[in-house]
């Protein structure tokens, strides 16, 4: 669900001491725009998911939702 995948994003995020302005930097977003998508209140594209899983670290779980969710949104 979105609400199991916001939770991964959000766990890795404050395991390793990220920012949600550092994962905007990352995908090269604005910082609403990013936490919003991130936390599942907007799509992403696949490439945009894959960006965030290299940077945060494996989920293979969030992968798999994140992409088919983009995909399903556009």
């Amino acid at each position: 669900s979105k609400r199991d995948a916001a939770a991964l994003v959000d766990s890795a995020r404050i395991r390793q001491g990220r920012t949600w302005a550092e994962l905007a930097d990352h995908l090269g977003a604005p910082l609403v725009w990013t936490t919003a998508a991130l936390l599942g209140n907007h799509p992403m594209t696949a490439q945009q998911a894959r960006s965030v899983c290299e940077l945060l670290g494996p989920m293979p779980i969030l992968k798999r939702s994140k992409a088919e969710t983009a995909m399903a949104r556009w």
